[in-house]
């Protein structure tokens, strides 16, 4: 109803807005088909008002509604355009979120694309570090963590996990992952090598592990 009501009243910008959470609601739901219509019209009214802002979040929303569909190869396309954009409005916060996705989106395409993976996941480390965004930063790792263990690397995957789940910082979302991730090594690890890795990412601190990843 109070989309129909902007539509009417010609305020394109309320509508833009009306249209993001409509698909947002519509993405969490798991119906794809409509979040991506709705997101798709929200695109082309941002385009149209000139709004590069919403539009990067928009082609943001649907790279995710792609990954969510596990077509990989438009989600990435839709993120390289959305880090585009970021990156022309100087929005370094978007610029890092999009390379985690970018990694995100490598690491679940297959082996090929693993060193894209971790390349994507050490720019977003770079500059989430460098612009002291923490929670992009133990973001990153989550992901970064996830792809070592496709690497055969479960230690050093469960130290990132175990110093994830740590920090006060980290995101509900990437909590979760960092858990999830601690479940699955439980049955790859024997129960001391496991206890003795936690250890010692919880010991870590963040400033230090990024520097030791960011030069190797």
């Amino acid at each position: 109803e109070g989309l129909a009501i902007c539509r009417e009243a010609g305020d394109r910008q309320a509508v833009a807005q009306f249209l993001t959470a409509l698909g947002i609601v519509a993405q969490t739901t798991g119906d794809y088909d409509a979040a991506a219509s709705l997101l798709r019209e929200c695109l082309a009214t941002y385009q149209a008002l000139n709004e590069p802002n919403g539009a990067a979040l928009t082609l943001y929303n649907l790279a995710l509604v792609a990954r969510a569909l596990g077509e990989h190869t438009p989600a990435s396309q839709l993120c390289q355009e959305s880090l585009t954009v970021y990156r022309e409005i100087g929005d370094q916060s978007g610029v890092a979120e999009c390379l985690t996705t970018l990694g995100e989106i490598a690491c679940a395409s297959g082996r090929a694309a693993y060193q894209d993976s971790e390349n994507y996941f050490h720019s977003a480390l770079r500059v989430a570090r460098d612009t002291q965004e923490t929670p992009m930063m133990l973001s990153a790792l989550a992901g970064l963590a996830t792809l070592w263990v496709k690497q055969e690397k479960q230690e050093g995957a469960l130290e990132l996990a175990a110093l994830v789940q740590r920090l006060p910082a980290t995101s509900q979302e990437t909590r979760d992952r960092a858990g999830q991730l601690l479940s699955e090594l439980e049955s790859q690890l024997p129960a001391p090598a496991m206890a003795a890795a936690q250890e010692r990412g919880r010991a870590r601190q963040l400033e230090e592990v990024v520097a030791e990843i960011l030069q190797a």
